[in-house]
């Protein structure tokens, strides 16, 4: 009778500790699916690559950025893909220093760059711009 009292608590443990797990990687998951801020961590470069694969295989997603300026103002962005075209929109309304406007550029494609310790994010083939130059998105890396 012990041994089996002793398997369902056992049996009890780990399914609380599943579900602590899932719980925490839900709360995780959901953060990382949404917000990517300038500073390097993994779940950031992570969420990047998930975003450039999605738009290679012509899926739709979203991301939203949270930049610090020099001046301790933020700039936003949001980064949308729909099938071929991805719309990046910047949206500098809460840093005094800026014209605190909110501009949208479409573009075709987005390239990848490594720089010894740095990965930098750009868009190119944008509408409004000369089709070779990249459109910067965000970097990624040491400092």
């Amino acid at each position: 009778m012990k041994k089996i009292l002793e398997n369902k608590r056992n049996v009890l443990n780990v399914a609380m500790l599943l579900i602590l797990m899932i719980w925490a990687w839900t709360i995780c998951s959901s953060v990382a699916n949404e917000v990517v801020i300038s500073d390097y961590n993994v779940i950031n470069a992570i969420r990047m690559e998930k975003f450039v694969h999605r738009f290679d295989k012509k899926h739709s997603d979203r991301l939203f950025f949270i930049q610090t300026t020099i001046e301790g103002g933020y700039v936003l962005s949001d980064l949308y893909v729909s099938k071929n075209d991805i719309t990046f929109t910047i949206d500098s309304s809460r840093d005094a220093y800026s014209n605190q406007s909110t501009q949208s550029i479409v573009c075709k494609n987005i390239k990848r760059e490594i720089h010894k310790f740095n990965i930098v994010y750009s868009l190119n083939q944008c509408d409004q711009f000369p089709k070779d130059q990249d459109i910067l998105i965000i970097g990624l890396g040491m400092k």
